[in-house]
């Protein structure tokens, strides 16, 4: 998912689809929270998520967009659950700079022993030798009570006398798949951007660290 450009005020804005020259689509306007590491600056900012409904011990999956603004700045972004019964924390996620200027959705399953755990999301930047400031951002972040949704792979198999070609081709679902189950579910989506996720039950919203910058969506 690449950036919204908006060149003429009369016109939509839009953004690129496979690549930042490629063809491009139509997009939608948003919100999305940010950290600035200005230029040399190092060190890390935390952010507690603040949860308006209990998350039960079990398993669960969480998946947001992101975006570092480059490879070179030695900046990672970390989810940390914290065990409020037993002081311990596990670091559940760690994202480094990708290579490509867009933003990158990302997913993994982690596992609670007891409920009401705490959540922080770390920003951190350490030494480097950028010339640049370096920029973290993340959105449409969402924590659901079931395993996150599997890639799902196809094969196609081309047989001939003299040899077989396969190819395999992954898709990952994106955050607007919906989301069937017959389970409880507890929907959090935080920094308000145009995703819906759904579910056949019970959902929470809440919003945080919102700012009136622009972010594309190829959905």
């Amino acid at each position: 998912m690449f950036f919204c450009e908006k060149t003429d005020p009369n016109l939509p804005a839009t953004c690129p689809t496979l690549n930042e020259n490629g063809p491009r689509i139509n997009c939608s306007q948003g919100e999305y929270g940010y950290e600035l590491f200005e230029i040399g600056q190092i060190g890390y900012r935390s952010y507690k998520l603040d949860l308006n409904s209990e998350l039960l011990s079990g398993q669960h999956c969480i998946r947001f967009y992101y975006y570092l603004s480059d490879n070179k700045s030695n900046g990672t972004i970390n989810v940390i659950i914290e065990d409020n019964q037993s002081n311990q924390n596990q670091t559940i996620l760690t994202i480094y700079s990708p290579i490509q200027n867009k933003w990158h959705s990302i997913r993994t399953n982690f596992y609670i022993d007891n409920q009401n755990p705490t959540i922080y999301f770390l920003f951190q930047k350490q030494s480097s030798l950028d010339s640049l400031p370096f920029y973290m951002a993340i959105d449409d972040i969402t924590i659901i009570d079931l395993e996150c949704e599997p890639i799902i792979t196809t094969t196609t198999t081309i047989t001939t006398t003299e040899h077989i070609i396969s190819t395999i081709t992954s898709i990952i679902l994106s955050s607007i798949t919906n989301i069937l189950s017959t389970k409880t579910s507890t929907t959090l989506t935080i920094l308000t951007t145009n995703k819906t996720i759904s579910s056949s039950t019970t959902s929470t919203t809440l919003t945080i660290l919102t700012t009136n910058k622009t972010i594309s969506s190829s959905t």
